[in-house]
């Protein structure tokens, strides 16, 4: 039977030096002639039938490369075994011999599973922030689909908040002589909204159709921040078309062509004020799940291995890779590290939490959920399909873990305008 001597390395990280007694790999040396003696091929016997003397003189390499090979996958697995070891990804061998007593000496490098230590799980202060809808909301939501809805008119008059601008821009240098490929075509802007640049928006009010004018991008600490760094920018603009919207009116008329079966102002009101109150309450819980998840980790930190990190991320490349053949795929990589981590990590502590507390989604919390189901063939369909069942629990599971953690935490309640939030998020 093997020996294990366990060496921390790192964290996820473990080295395992494992013995093979001479015994076992005397029996694995035997097997394994058994195995190349059925394979062999010797002139004057029908293979497999060569005598073992004969193998064993002729294949003496191909035996011993067997027996190492052998040798180290059952040290292996008897190894972590003994040891109560659980590795991720496949071990690295790092060194291997045979000592004067022909035991088989092995030093192997593992990547673990992460270990968790909970220190506090229960009792966490979460503010869970409620969006209100109010009548503003809902007139801005409706003149969003009445934009949607209208007819751009091309006009003749001075450029002015609100017109719509479509320009020529050419970068020039400090003589004002043209810079080779700074010129951009077609750049539509709504005057006012600041989607563009502010500085430059201002000083297109009041341009004409088909005139050039010069406007200039200022850098008040210049434009790498560093000594003789560029303080402004200088461009040939010329006014290809100035147009304005033209909103249809907001009647019941109006209604009824949206063909979304409602036919008045009022009803669309109400239509509009219950999807934002969904749509905003979806986001309320999202962000309250979020912000949970980033404290429970913060006060329960602990490693993942990078193979797991680099596994999760080459699903990630594939995933993308069946969209968009064009990918770079270390971009892809790099920007996505950080969700890998967090996803990788948030999946570990719940299960570590629902270990303790012995959560677990049975049979009964299945069958609960399928007698709400008031669709048939649907429920049919959710108790044959197991890919489906699996999906299912696993929903289930993410509520009761939830559950319990919110039950046992303390959480305040913050209302808040929605226009509020999307302020913050624009800064």
């Amino acid at each position: 039977m093997v020996s294990t001597e366990i060496k921390n390395l790192a964290n996820c990280k473990k080295e395992l030096k494992i013995t093979v007694p001479a015994d076992q790999i005397k029996d694995i040396r035997e097997e394994q002639i058994k195995v190349v003696q059925k394979e062999a091929e010797i002139s004057g016997f029908r293979k497999g039938r060569a005598p073992k003397h004969m193998v064993q003189k002729l294949y003496a390499a191909t035996i011993d490369r067997y027996t190492i090979d052998e040798a180290l996958e059952v040290g292996f697995h008897e190894g972590i075994k003994e040891s109560n070891v659980v590795p991720f990804g496949q071990p690295l061998v790092k060194n291997f011999n045979y000592d004067e007593k022909n035991n088989l000496l092995m030093e192997v490098e593992v990547e673990t599973y992460p270990e968790i230590e909970l220190k506090k799980y229960k009792g966490l202060k979460i503010e869970k922030i409620i969006y209100n809808i109010n009548d503003e909301d809902v007139d801005d939501q409706i003149e969003l689909i009445r934009k949607q809805k209208a007819t751009i008119i091309p006009i003749e008059e001075k450029a002015q908040e609100g017109h719509y601008i479509t320009i020529d821009m050419q970068e020039l240098d400090d003589s004002g002589m043209p810079l080779v490929g700074k010129k951009y075509n077609d750049i539509r802007i709504e005057l006012g909204k600041g989607s563009f640049d502010n500085d430059i928006e201002e000083q297109l009010l009041g341009a004409k159709l088909n005139e050039e004018i010069i406007v200039e991008k200022r850098y008040p600490q210049g434009r790498s921040g560093g000594k003789g760094s560029k303080k402004y920018e200088r461009f040939k603009v010329f006014v290809k078309r100035i147009e304005q919207e033209e909103l249809p009116e907001l009647n019941d008329e109006f209604v009824t062509a949206l063909n979304i079966n409602i036919n008045s102002v009022d009803e669309l009101k109400r239509r509009v004020k219950e999807q934002l109150e969904f749509d905003w309450g979806q986001r309320s819980e999202q962000h309250f799940y979020n912000q949970l998840a980033h404290e429970l980790l913060q006060e329960n930190p602990f490693e993942v291995p990078e193979s797991m990190v680099s596994v999760y991320l080459d699903q990630i490349v594939a995933d993308i890779g069946k969209r968009d053949k064009t990918i770079d795929i270390e971009d892809v990589r790099r920007n996505y590290r950080v969700d890998a981590l967090f996803n990788i990590k948030w999946f570990h502590l719940k299960q570590k939490i629902a270990e303790v507390e012995k959560i677990k989604v049975e049979e009964k919390d299945y069958t609960e959920y399928l007698q709400k189901i008031e669709d048939n063939r649907l429920r049919n369909r959710y108790r044959k399909e197991k890919e489906l069942k699996k999906r299912i629990q696993n929903d289930l599971f993410e509520r009761k873990i939830f559950d319990f953690l919110v039950a046992n935490s303390e959480v305040s309640v913050k209302e808040q305008a929605i226009k509020k939030r999307k302020e913050l998020e624009s800064v």
